[in-house]
Order: C-alpha cells, then structure tokens, then sequence
C-alpha cells in the first residue's frame, strides 16, 4: 500500500524506470481503506504513480485498473496520460453475461493497443535526453528552443496518431527538424554555401551505388536539402558512414513526394528494393532513426 510514487520500493522504481516493460497495468486505489472517502481523481494514489510515471517517460504505456465507472474519472485518467483502462467487476455485484465479455474484449483490445504502441517509450526517452543535452549545449537559445519544440510536436503528433494522414503529418513534423538545423549552421555566403563553425564551403554530394561522396558539379540555385545534411555530417562532424548520404536522400525525398502528392514516389523502394510505409509508424520510426544519429553528431 502506497500514497504516491516516491513511497513505492527501490526496487520498483527501478523497474518502472528501466523502461524494459512495454506495459504497465496501475491500480487507481492503491492505498486501500485509506482512500475511501476521497472524491477527487488526481488525489488518488494511482494517478499521482501515473502522472509521475509519465513525467519520467511519456511513451511508457500504462493501463489503469479502477472499480470506478464514473465518467469524468475515466476522463480524468485519460487526460493525465494513461493508455487505457480496465473497470474491475466486484464479485458482490451480479454483473450481466454480456457486460463481462464486452469489458474482457475491451481489455484485450486496449492491451493490443498499447503493445502495438511500445516503441513510444524509447523514441520519448530519446527526446528527453537530447533536449536536456541541448539546454546544456553552447547553441544559440532560439535554436535550441526550435528543436526542442519540433521535437515536442513531433511526437505529440506520432503519439496520437491513428489515421493514415495522421501518420504522415508527424512523419513531416519531425523531417522539419533537418529544416531548422540545416538553416542554424549552414549560411549563404555570396552565392555560396558554407558550414558557420568552419567557415568551409560546403561541398557536392553524388550517390552512387548506394555510397555517397564528393562531386565537382556545383550547383547553388539547385543544392537541395539531403546535400545540406550531407555537409554537415561527412565535413562538419567527420561521418564515416558511406550509405548516409543515400538514406538521409531517400528519406527526404519521401517527404516531398506527400507533399506534391507524387504517388510514384511514396510507393518507391530505397537501394536496397525495401519499401517504406509513410502512412504508418514505421515511416516516422526509420526517420526517427536518421534524427537521432544527427543531433548525436551535434551535440558531441
């Protein structure tokens, strides 16, 4: 029996902490006799384990369990981030058959729901680390703020997401961040694009046989934004990986295909004849990818 977060063990803190659980199902009363006579959700020991459970991580999915019914409770519930919940049938009420089986189905449903869901908790626990990394960072404060708020929207748009468009605006959302970071270190100097640190010219990027190296053909009206990021992972931050080139490329490009609706090449297979669904969570968890390896470079 515990009031709150902090009174529950060590040792089950530390396995809530872990982040190696996909699912955790919370009791809303779980501080017995004790929180009989209270009336308010937040003041429940479960939901204060909640809330605290989702300030640690936001992705960490958490079924309640509660004997409550009450709408505004399960309102109150869901609103301070819990996944889902299961309304517990006490053996001193005769429930019907057909209540049963529904609340069983229901329950079974919102644990597919969440499990399907698990990849939050990382993708959350990531954003955490790198906007605390760049609030410690030597960046200027609006571009730190501008990242970290992308980052912010980003996943409030994944973590909702349920339709297909849904799915592809935060997959968009979280493509705006190579946007902000491209336009912070890399500036136009007399028609030329140079790296700010370093002061070099950025260099052409050609992609070959899935590889990516330097090219001679300049082009500054035509330098799109793959070869922006390419500058500032092979030259800046000294990338040694050789296909970068060519995912941050196909990724990129998928962006613009939603954007003018270029069905041709939303359905197009990257180098190695694999497909991408943009329309889905694997979308935005292959970019999701590419980001964390660029703010990793960044922040070194």
């Amino acid at each position: 029996q515990v009031p709150d977060y902090e009174s529950l063990s060590t040792e089950s803190k530390s396995m809530i902490e872990s982040n190696n659980y996909d699912l955790i199902f919370l009791d809303l009363r779980m501080n017995g006799i004790q929180e009989e006579n209270i009336i308010s959700t937040d003041e429940f020991s479960g939901m204060k384990i909640l809330k605290s459970i989702k300030k640690k991580n936001r992705g960490v999915q958490v079924i309640m369990f509660t004997a409550s019914n009450k709408a505004w409770n399960m309102k109150a519930l869901i609103d301070a981030g819990a996944d889902g919940y299961y309304i517990k049938e006490s053996p001193e009420y005769a429930f019907p058959l057909k209540y049963s089986i529904s609340n069983t189905k229901s329950f079974c449903n919102n644990i597919k729901k969440c499990l399907e869901r698990s990849y939050l908790k990382d993708i959350a626990g990531k954003i955490k680390a790198y906007k605390k990394e760049l609030s410690n960072s030597n960046y200027d404060v609006k571009f730190v703020n501008q990242v970290s708020v992308q980052l912010d929207v980003a996943y409030t748009l994944i973590s909702t997401a349920i339709t297909q468009q849904q799915f592809a605006f935060a997959y968009i959302s979280l493509e705006q961040i190579l946007e902000i970071i491209s336009e912070e270190l890399i500036v136009l100097d007399n028609y030329q694009y140079v790296i700010d640190e370093t002061q070099e010219e950025c260099k052409d990027w050609i992609l070959s046989s899935g590889q990516c190296r330097p090219g001679t053909n300049y082009n500054w009206k035509d330098y799109p934004q793959w070869k922006k990021i390419c500058s500032l992972y092979y030259q800046l931050w000294n990338g040694k990986d050789s296909t970068f080139g060519e995912e941050i490329h196909f990724l990129i490009d998928k962006r613009n295909a939603f954007m003018h609706n270029d069905k041709v090449k939303l359905k197009k297979a990257d180098i190695n004849n694999k497909k991408m669904d943009l329309y889905s969570k694997d979308g935005f968890i292959r970019l999701f990818k590419m980001i964390s390896k660029i703010l990793t470079c960044a922040l070194k």
